[in-house]
């Protein structure tokens, strides 16, 4: 078994809502990131599993902003060191919570650059792996062949919106943006679906199982102010492999090595008084 890949598989049939369920219980995670009482939390997805000797190193995606976001709590490491709290106090903590158990994210591959610098919304995304004792095979939503998107089809999302468990929403999509001359849009999924703050970078599905899309954000009011309802959008899956592929636009990023940056920017912040 040792190095077998395991990917969702599309169904032929089409899924009903419990069915993608099942599916979503085993594979979709909720991410998290804390300092203390600091902290927020999004969704991610496994989308590929590789058997080792061991168990097996499971692949996910999530958001790209659910580790940008965390970059602000820098302020709050500096404020704690300065209230003499000791280093392990100091360190951000990525988690995610998978089959019961916890594991850190300690390194993560998106686009060059972007996570230290604004990046548009079809470069919010992020890869990373955790290794496991996991033998057996995890269900998964498959990845889209191409862009399987399609305007008028039925589609879902999971996450962990607010503090509540993993729920499911369902809604249709609206339309499917290309290479679009506004880069808000630009390879963008409109959709109906409801989705709120803790949703972000979980599976947009589509009834055969294929994780079309990624929940990523919502166009809550018009240029002018005047409130917006329905317009949600998701990161199109299909694009980001794309970009995965060509190795000069990624890299990968020490999440690890920047935290603790931060603790010793502290720590010099503090000592120095300045």
């Amino acid at each position: 078994m040792s190095g077998q890949v395991l990917m969702g598989s599309k169904s032929e049939e089409k899924l009903s809502g419990p069915d993608l369920m099942e599916i979503a219980k085993d594979s979709v995670v909720r991410i998290s990131s804390k300092l203390g009482e600091f902290g927020g939390h999004g969704t991610a997805f496994a989308y590929k599993q590789v058997m080792t000797e061991t168990g097996s190193t499971v692949y996910f995606l999530t958001n790209l902003h659910n580790f940008s976001k965390v970059l602000q709590l820098r302020n709050a490491v500096f404020a704690l060191a300065s209230q003499g709290f000791p280093d392990d106090e100091l360190f951000i903590k990525t988690i995610v919570d998978f089959r019961g158990k916890t594991y850190s994210v300690d390194k993560i591959v998106s686009c060059k650059g972007a996570l230290l610098d604004a990046f548009q919304h079809f470069q919010d995304f992020a890869i990373f792996s955790v290794n496991t004792d996991i033998r057996e095979e995890v269900k998964m939503f498959a990845l889209p062949e191409s862009n399987d998107a399609r305007a008028g089809e039925t589609v879902y999302a999971f996450g962990f919106p607010v503090d509540t468990d993993l729920g499911i929403t369902e809604g249709i999509i609206s339309h499917v943006y290309q290479d679009h001359e506004d880069p808000m849009f630009k390879h963008q999924i409109q959709h109906s679906i409801l989705i709120n703050l803790g949703n972000s970078g979980g599976p947009t599905v589509n009834a055969n199982g294929v994780a079309v899309g990624m929940s990523t954000w919502g166009k809550r009011y018009t240029e002018g102010g005047d409130p917006l309802s329905g317009m949600n959008f998701s990161v199109n899956v299909a694009h980001t492999f794309e970009i995965c592929r060509d190795s000069d636009l990624i890299e990968e990023v020490s999440m690890e090595r920047i935290y603790k940056h931060f603790v010793a920017r502290a720590r010099e912040h503090h000592k120095f008084g300045s």
